[in-house]
């Protein structure tokens, strides 16, 4: 199910579930949202294996028994993935907009994070500004875009392609670190956070 942004219209029906909601009416006008969605754009590079050999594909190629690469826990199968089309301009929230990660080809939503060793006060105080939180992924910490300096707020008023995806696993809010673009450690998204409606 794509999803999409629509700013006028009566609602006669609301249904929330967990991190996602949908609005509806008898007109046949409805929309589906996620409040703080933590997803790559189109183009981010996962490393995944195919024929025994680790090579990095656009996460939008990918399907649903693609193997990934994790952090630690070896090779995960994708569980659920989907896509769907983001405005970032109809948000005021620094968790909900999109960020391109400075000097690589990688662009994320807000929440969504890179994981690292370490983090600064000022950075625990820019996530705290965002309205989230410091996560953490086995031994790392998750900084969300949001909060890194090593990302810069996209501001265009244009309509992005975002992707997310679920591997396998018993828990079903375990998420796990992933290589994107060039090694670049960050997070797949959690079954509970995908929430498939």
């Amino acid at each position: 199910t794509k999803s999409t942004i629509v700013t006028t219209g009566n609602f006669y029906s609301v249904a929330l579930s967990g991190f996602n909601g949908i609005a509806g009416s008898g007109s046949g006008l409805g929309i589906y949202y996620t409040s703080s969605p933590i997803c790559y754009e189109k183009n981010t590079l996962i490393l995944v294996v195919e024929n025994n050999i680790e090579v990095y594909k656009k996460i939008c190629e990918l399907k649903v028994g693609d193997t990934v690469k994790t952090y630690k826990h070896g090779y995960k199968k994708i569980k659920y993935i989907r896509s769907f089309n983001y405005n970032p301009s109809y948000t005021r929230r620094d968790k909900r907009l999109l960020y391109k990660m400075i000097d690589h080809d990688v662009i994320v939503t807000g929440k969504h994070g890179i994981l690292v060793d370490e983090v600064t006060e000022e950075e625990i105080k820019n996530t705290k500004k965002c309205g989230t939180s410091i996560r953490y992924i086995d031994d790392k910490k998750v900084l969300p875009a949001c909060a890194s300096s090593k990302f810069e707020k996209i501001t265009d008023d244009k309509v992005f392609e975002l992707w997310h995806f679920v591997l396998e696993n018993d828990d079903i809010d375990k998420n796990y670190g992933v290589y994107i673009n060039n090694e670049i450690l960050s997070e797949s998204c959690s079954e509970a956070a995908f929430n498939i409606l």
